[in-house]
């Protein structure tokens, strides 16, 4: 089926599909901050980051939470050698976790 639907596309509807994804990505304004909301909390919570994240700006989230630590009661933890989903399958973490609740 992939040779098929390979054999059988027509070029000028790829280039179609990528010109108007470009546009897309170049007319429209995508910011959403969640930093924005992030701010709004006030209940004591744990930020998890591992370093090799490259699903997130890591340092950069890192640096807007400190600006908030002490007054949103943040408690923020970073692993090297872990990534996004590594956090979730970590020991040290899962203690980390649990550690901080029982605080």
């Amino acid at each position: 089926m992939a040779s098929f639907i390979k054999n059988n596309v027509d070029t000028n509807q790829i280039n179609n599909i990528k010109s108007q994804r470009e546009n897309v990505l170049n007319t429209h304004n995508f910011e959403f901050n969640p930093f924005d909301n992030v701010k709004k909390i006030m209940i004591p919570s744990i930020w998890i980051f591992g370093k090799n994240d490259i699903n997130v700006s890591v340092d950069q989230a890192v640096s807007d939470l400190e600006t908030i630590k002490n007054t949103n009661k943040i408690t923020i933890k970073t692993y090297e050698g872990l990534d996004h989903s590594g956090v979730f399958n970590s020991e040290l973490v899962l203690n980390d976790i649990i550690n901080w609740i029982r605080e």
